[in-house]
């Protein structure tokens, strides 16, 4: 544990120094426009977290170049959308920031700002800049660019990509210990029923309650699986042993194997090409306006 401490310790401290030593000095210039230095050290060091430890000088240099290159594609591409108008309101990075809120929640993304060294601000520009990209792709190829026809082609074209395995709707009961897992299922069988027993655990810290929901039957291990193969919605069944312990568990609903319809899927589909389409006609108009441009990068 000590030695990883200071391996993690040396590699901060080696972003720290380099960054110091050069935090002024200019890495590039697009068009006129500077990339400093520091700007460079801080996309490595983000690219090598605490590898950079165990890093050979060589692939931390290798690291840097490609953040180089990467900031000089970004300067590219922020010219490309200023030239186009394409302008980005402190209301819709907090739109955004509030978005991905709901989604992912504020904790995990707060952890992942922070693993990437990102404070508030810092965090804040990096959402800027994806919804600068995002419009910039957005101008470049139109929603209208992906038709149903575009997408059905391409369901046809990949039928095992919509296959839907037998999926089941499960609660569970687990604990670690088989006497106590037996008598519980001992209890549902008696007439207390699977719910009812299973919600007076529910606040009982050596047993878990869980409800999986539509979740693929293979998940669960050959033999839960072939016993829910063989059970009606409403059974339940076990305890069966489990990595962590014995579990207990009740089949609500299942659903066979089959495959997706087209309508299920159509709007997936659609929006899958639009963005690969997207991320094409970006990728060109970097390389073509990397070309043109005047860049000059420092040694």
């Amino acid at each position: 544990m000590m030695s990883r401490r200071i391996l993690m310790l040396t590699a901060v401290l080696f972003a720290v120094l380099f960054a110091a030593g050069c935090s002024g000095k200019i890495a590039a210039t697009v068009n006129g426009e500077k990339i400093m230095k520091k700007e460079v050290d801080a996309a490595a060091a983000r690219h090598m977290g605490p590898a950079a430890a165990t890093m050979k000088d060589t692939d931390k240099k290798a690291v840097w170049n490609r953040a180089l290159q990467g900031l000089v594609a970004e300067k590219i591409a922020f010219q490309a959308a200023r030239s186009k108008g394409i302008a980005v309101t402190d209301q819709d990075v907090d739109n955004e920031v509030a978005g991905l809120y709901r989604m992912y929640g504020k904790d995990v993304i707060d952890k992942q700002a922070k693993q990437m060294n990102l404070d508030k601000d810092g965090f804040r520009q990096t959402v800027r800049k994806k919804i600068i990209v995002s419009r910039l792709a957005e101008s470049l190829v139109p929603d209208s660019a992906i038709t149903d026809e575009d997408a059905k082609r391409f369901y046809d074209s990949q039928p095992g990509m919509f296959r839907t395995p037998e999926r089941a709707n499960v609660r569970m009961v687990r604990t670690a210990n088989e006497d106590q897992a037996r008598v519980i299922a001992a209890r549902m069988k008696s007439g207390g029923g699977f719910d009812r027993v299973a919600d007076k655990y529910v606040a009982d810290k050596s047993v878990s309650v869980s409800d999986y929901g539509w979740t693929p039957t293979a998940i669960y291990g050959p033999e839960i699986e072939k016993a829910l193969d063989a059970m009606k919605p409403g059974a339940f069944a076990g305890p069966f042993k489990v990595h962590d312990g014995y579990t207990i568990i009740s089949l609500k609903e299942k659903q066979a194997a089959g495959v997706m319809g087209f309508d299920e899927v159509k709007d997936q589909i659609k929006g899958m090409l639009l963005a690969k389409k997207r991320q094409a006609a970006l990728f060109d108009l970097i390389a073509h306006e990397r070309k043109v441009a005047s860049i000059k990068i420092n040694e």
